[in-house]
């Protein structure tokens, strides 16, 4: 067993004489023991554990150990991979971690909570960094407090590489750059329509937006404290976010429209990466679930406002986290998620021209969407990085590892993303 713990300022090495390509691991999963980073763990291993230098992290030992063991039994090369000691509110345990890796990946949120000294850490260290949490607020934050020490050692910081937002802002990066492609200048809107069939949520994401409702006054106050000598944010592009609201139709994804849930973390996320690529000089860009026929559209929407209801009024709110919502650590079950899937479809349009990017997802995006945008952009983030242009700072995937990311996504079995002729039977088509 290879166990380091760093229990003292002392005992933290120098990072930053210790190169990137010198140190140690690759790729260091922070959260290993959770649901999320078990499975993050477990793709890796399968996936690339003959081409990554790869550690498990987390704050309880012998809880670690039996996460190796389990993924001994799936490759026996797995019994080698060392662990790594490091609590989250210990930035000195933080910054040992970090000073050996050339990326983190982190699946243990809530972020506000328990997410911001690992920022801070991989900032200080030139260490790159993603996660897969969807706190907007909590992404501005790091960049307000972290983005120029980003800048000044080159580190890479990457939130949101899960479901929410890779997806978003991958779809819209490729609609945007087709879209300059065939017509020789920026689209003036992106829509994004999505339709999801089965699957299920994660506790870990659960906890997330409890924790957001119930400290949300704190959150606001930190966001706003985070102001204070803050770096302006990217204006290579100016992005108008519209919010779908209520029940309407579309002529362009020929369904009808209700709100989706995802939008308020993954429209400031694209609005970011127009910021930073200045893709459209002016875009608007919106997202709304696709549905069809109308009664299915008329019972999510009121299935979605009776949701939200629940979860804003206090009592219930602690009736469904007792009896009903999964708690931190457990999610929906394999053979659930496997039966799963999704797809989207992304409009840019600019006059009457138009260009169409599809998205075909196998699998829960909840679970094996989200593990795969996280794993892989980790693997862009360590082995690629020599084929980025991008420079450090916390920033968006896109913004971060655009076309290196979209290809190494492009070539695994979970997804399938295309340009497509725009308003065809393949850009319609159902799951």
């Amino acid at each position: 067993l290879k166990l380091l713990q760093v229990t003292s300022g002392s005992e933290v090495p120098s990072a930053m004489a210790q190169s990137l390509s010198a140190r140690p691991f690759d790729i260091v999963v922070f959260g290993a023991t959770g649901f999320s980073g078990k499975q993050l763990s477990e793709y890796l291993v399968r996936n690339y554990i003959a081409d990554i230098k790869l550690a498990l992290a987390g704050r309880n030992q012998s809880k670690l150990e039996e996460v190796k063991k389990k993924l001994t039994d799936i490759d026996s090369r797995a019994a080698s991979l060392p662990l790594l000691i490091g609590d989250s509110q210990n930035l000195q345990q933080l910054l040992a971690i970090a000073e050996q890796t050339r990326c983190v990946a982190s699946t243990a949120g809530p972020y506000f909570k328990y997410g911001s000294l690992l920022v801070e850490a991989c900032a200080r260290s030139g260490t790159s960094y993603c996660d897969l949490t969807g706190e907007s607020s909590w992404h501005a934050m790091m960049f307000n407090r972290h983005e120029r020490e980003a800048a000044k050692t080159g580190a890479r910081i990457v939130p949101q590489c899960g479901f929410d937002s890779v997806p978003s802002d991958i779809g819209t990066f490729l609609a945007a750059k087709t879209f300059q492609e065939r017509f020789g200048r920026g689209p003036e809107s992106v829509q994004m329509f999505i339709s999801m069939r089965g699957g299920g949520f994660q506790g870990g994401t659960v906890d997330t937006v409890l924790n957001e409702l119930e400290n949300g006054a704190a959150i606001a106050r930190a966001k706003k404290e985070s102001l204070n000598g803050a770096p302006p944010l990217p204006s290579a592009g100016k992005t108008k976010q519209l919010w779908v609201k209520g029940l309407s139709w579309s002529d362009e994804a020929q369904r009808w429209l209700v709100p989706f849930f995802m939008a308020p973390a993954n429209q400031p996320y694209v609005a970011r990466s127009n910021g930073r690529l200045g893709y459209s000089s002016e875009l608007a860009y919106s997202e709304a679930m696709m549905v069809r026929p109308f009664w299915k559209a008329l019972a999510l929407t009121g299935g979605l406002a009776t949701a939200g209801l629940l979860l804003f009024l206090p009592p219930t709110r602690w009736l469904l986290q007792r009896f009903v919502l999964p708690a931190p650590g457990q999610g929906p079950s394999m053979e659930e998620c496997k039966k799963a899937s999704w797809k989207a479809l992304f409009v840019a349009k600019g006059g009457s021209d138009r260009a169409d990017v599809t998205i075909d997802a196998v699998g829960d995006a909840s679970v094996i969407s989200t593990t795969c945008t996280l794993a892989e952009a980790a693997v862009a983030l360590s082995k690629d990085a020599g084929k980025l242009t991008s420079p450090g700072g916390v920033m968006t995937a896109a913004a971060a590892m655009g076309d290196v990311l979209l290809a190494r996504l492009q070539a695994t079995p979970l997804f399938k993303i295309q340009a497509v002729e725009a308003g065809s039977s393949s850009s319609h088509s159902r799951l």
